[in-house]
C-alpha cells in the first residue's frame, strides 16, 4: 500500500505488476482496429516502471449574502405581532435567525422579520379596494373595434357594393330561350303517269322550326346585377357586435369602470413588513495535480481524468478551512492553499462564508518505459484495471502513417483513397492527432462532394435544356390524351397556349428537385468511387437517366388529362403577374403625373412673384 500523496515511486522490479501491464497492453492493442501490433505487450522490452499518481482536488465553499428590504401584501386578517421595528436601520440582517444551511446550494429566499409587521390603508387605491379601469378609464364602454364607432359595417353579402350577381341570368344580363318559328311553304303540283295529282300538292303548307335566342333578363334589366337583399342596396348593415350603437362593454372591468386594486387585491388594507433576502451561492474549485512528465506526454489524461477510477485520500468539512492542510513539504499544498486563499478573499461584510469542504482524490497511474523494435516509447496505465493511455506508441505511428499517406493521396487528387486512409487512422483513435484527422476528413469529403455537386449540376443543366426542348415539342405538337381531354389540343382554346409551357416548367422543376436528391445520395453513398472524373460522369449520367424517367412518367400521366391542372395554374399565375405589372406601371405613371403637376404649380408661382 502506497503512502498518501507520493509524487513518484520506482517499481521497475515488480514482476507481477509488469505482467499485469503487459496483459492490459495486449487487450488494448487487440481492441484497436487497422494495425498489425495485436500482441504488442508480448513483443516489448520493459525498461522502467514508475508509479506516478494523480490527485484531483476539489474545494467547495458555501457563501451567504443578506440584504434588508421593505415589502407588503394584502391584509386578510393575518395575525400581526407587536411591532418593535420601525425602520430598516433598527436591525441587522445577520442578527435575524434563519434556517440552518446544511448542504451546498444556490438559492434566493425572502424571510419576513417578526416585529416589523403593521397594517396601513392601501396607498394604491386610498383604501377603496378598486382603481379606475386602466382600459376604459372609467367610461365603462369602448369604441366598437368592428365598426370603429360608426354602428355600421360593410355588408358581407355584397362586399359593400350594394348589388349582387343576378341569379336568373348568372350575371350575364341575358337569358337564353327557345322559340318556335312557323313558315308557309308552297308545294308545287305533281302528277303521276296517268295524269292524276299526287297527294297534297299545289298548296301552301306550314313548316315549324326551333331557335335559341338571347333575351334581356327581366330580373336585372340586362345589368347582370340586382340590389342586395341583405343591405337593401346601401352596402352597409348594422354592426352585430355593438348592436349598431358603436360602443361595446369594456371587457377589462365588465362595464363597471373599475378594476380590483392590484396592490391590496380589493382588501383595502396592506400588511407592511421588513424582510431579509438571503442569497446562497456555492463555489466549486477543481483541478488535477499530475506528474510533470505525465502532463507533458499524455494530454489525454488531463482531458479525461474525471472519467478514471479514483479513491478519496483526504476530506474535511468545517466552517472555515485554513491553508497548510497537508505536511509542509507536500507538493499538493500550493494548489490547495491557492483554492483556499481565493475563497477567503470573496468574504465581505455582506458576503459571508458559511462552511467549506476539501476533498483530495487519488488516481493510481503507472508510467512504463519500453522498447519496441529498437525504439523507445512510454505508456500510461490508470486505475485498478490498468486502463491504457497509449500516448506516442507504435499503434500511434500506424495511425500517423495512415494520415501521412492520406495527405499524399489528397495532394495527388485521389480523394476517395485519402478518405479511406483517414477513416482507418480515425478508427485507431489516437488522441494526439484526433483534431487534425477531423479537419483533414472535412477537407477531403468536401472535395468529394464538390465532384458530385458539379456532376449533378451539369446533368441537371443538360436535362433541363434538352429535356425541356423535347417536352415542349411533344406537348405542343403531339400531346396524346384520352378522348374526354382532347379539348386541350384545340387551337384557340384558353389553355392551349399554356399547356406545353406548364408541362415544360413542371419537368424542369422535377429535374431540379431530383438532382438535389441525387447529390445527397451520391454524397453519402458514393465516397468509394475513385477519381473526380468518374464521380462527375456518374452523377451527371444518373441525373440524365432520372430525368428521362421523369419525362416518360410525365407523358404517361398527361394521357389521363389530369395535367391540365398545371396549365390552369400557369394561366392564373400569368394573370396575377399581369395585374401586378399593370398596377406598378399605373402607380409609376401616377407619381410622374403628380410630380409634373407640382412642378407646373411651382413654375407658375415663380412666374407670378418674379
Amino acid at each position: 500500500m502506497m503512502d498518501k500523496f507520493v509524487y513518484e515511486v520506482d517499481q521497475t522490479g515488480d514482476r507481477k505488476l509488469e505482467s499485469s501491464l503487459r496483459k492490459s497492453m495486449n487487450q488494448w492493442a487487440a481492441s484497436v482496429p487497422n494495425h498489425p501490433h495485436k500482441k504488442l505487450g508480448d513483443n516489448i522490452q520493459v525498461e522502467k516502471i514508475y508509479y506516478k499518481p494523480a490527485y484531483p482536488i476539489r474545494l467547495q465553499s458555501q457563501f451567504e449574502e443578506r440584504g434588508r428590504h421593505e415589502g407588503h401584501e394584502p391584509f386578510i386578517k393575518q395575525k400581526v405581532p407587536e411591532r418593535n421595528l420601525y425602520k430598516l436601520s433598527d436591525f441587522r440582517a445577520w442578527d435575524i435567525e434563519l434556517p440552518v444551511v446544511t448542504e451546498f446550494t444556490d438559492s434566493s429566499v425572502n424571510y419576513v422579520v417578526d416585529g416589523s409587521q403593521h397594517v396601513e390603508n392601501c396607498f394604491k387605491c386610498d383604501a377603496k379596494g378598486w382603481i379606475t379601469c386602466v382600459t376604459c378609464h372609467g367610461a365603462k364602454k369602448l369604441t366598437c373595434p368592428s365598426c370603429r364607432g360608426a354602428g355600421e359595417t360593410k355588408c358581407s353579402n355584397c362586399s359593400g357594393g350594394g348589388t349582387v350577381r343576378c341569379n336568373s341570368c348568372s350575371g350575364s344580363g341575358t337569358i337564353r330561350r327557345q322559340v318556335t318559328r312557323s313558315t308557309q311553304v308552297w308545294i308545287p303540283e305533281r302528277y303521276d303517269s296517268n295524269g292524276y295529282k299526287i297527294g297534297n300538292t299545289g298548296t301552301y303548307t306550314t313548316q315549324t322550326s326551333y331557335e335559341t335566342v338571347n333575351e334581356t333578363c327581366s330580373s336585372c334589366s340586362g345589368r347582370g346585377k340586382v340590389r342586395c337583399s341583405s343591405c337593401g342596396g346601401d352596402g352597409k348593415i348594422s354592426c352585430q357586435r355593438c348592436g349598431a350603437s358603436g360602443k361595446i362593454t369594456c371587457g377589462t372591468c365588465s362595464g363597471s369602470g373599475r378594476n380590483t386594486c392590484p396592490a391590496c387585491n380589493g382588501h383595502q388594507k396592506l400588511l407592511h413588513y421588513f424582510y431579509v433576502k438571503r442569497d446562497l451561492e456555492c463555489t466549486d474549485q477543481k483541478t488535477c495535480v499530475i506528474h510533470s512528465e505525465v502532463f507533458d506526454g499524455f494530454p489525454q489524461f488531463l482531458d479525461e481524468y474525471e472519467q478514471y477510477e479514483s479513491n478519496n485520500q483526504f476530506s474535511k468539512l468545517q466552517k472555515r478551512i485554513e491553508t497548510g492542510q497537508l505536511p509542509e513539504d507536500n507538493h499538493l499544498n500550493k494548489f490547495i492553499d491557492k483554492f483556499i486563499t481565493t475563497a477567503h478573499q470573496e468574504t465581505t461584510d455582506i458576503h459571508s462564508l458559511k462552511f467549506q469542504q476539501l476533498d483530495v482524490e487519488c488516481i493510481d497511474a503507472w508510467e512504463m518505459h519500453y522498447v519496441f523494435r529498437g525504439k523507445k516509447y512510454i505508456m500510461l496505465f490508470v486505475g485498478s484495471d490498468y486502463t491504457v493511455i497509449p500516448g506516442l506508441s507504435p499503434v500511434y505511428e500506424v495511425s500517423f502513417e495512415f494520415w501521412s499517406r492520406a495527405v499524399g493521396a489528397a495532394k495527388a487528387r485521389l480523394y476517395s483513397r485519402s478518405r479511406r486512409l483517414l477513416k482507418k487512422a480515425e478508427s485507431i483513435g489516437t488522441f494526439e492527432i484526433q483534431d487534425d484527422l477531423e479537419d483533414a476528413l472535412d477537407v477531403v469529403e468536401g472535395k468529394i462532394s464538390a465532384s458530385y455537386r458539379f456532376g449533378t449540376l451539369i446533368g441537371a443543366l443538360l436535362s433541363a435544356f434538352l429535356g425541356g426542348f423535347l417536352s415542349f415539342t411533344y406537348f405542343q405538337n403531339v400531346n396524346y390524351v384520352l378522348d374526354y381531354a382532347t379539348f386541350i389540343n384545340k387551337e384557340g382554346g384558353w389553355l392551349y397556349d399554356y399547356h406545353p409551357q406548364a408541362l415544360t416548367i413542371a419537368f424542369v422543376v422535377i429535374v431540379y428537385l431530383g438532382s438535389r436528391k441525387l447529390f445527397k445520395l451520391w454524397r453519402y453513398y458514393g465516397s468509394a468511387v475513385p477519381g473526380a472524373t468518374i464521380r462527375l460522369l456518374l452523377s451527371a449520367l444518373s441525373v440524365i437517366v432520372l430525368s428521362a424517367l421523369f419525362l416518360t412518367l410525365l407523358v404517361a400521366v398527361n394521357i389521363t388529362g389530369i395535367t391540365v391542372l398545371l396549365s390552369l395554374a400557369l394561366w392564373i399565375a400569368m394573370w396575377v403577374i399581369k395585374i401586378i405589372v399593370f398596377l406598378v406601371v399605373l402607380f409609376i405613371q401616377l407619381v410622374i403625373w403628380i410630380a409634373k403637376a407640382i412642378w407646373w404649380v411651382l413654375k407658375g408661382l415663380i412666374g407670378i412673384f418674379t
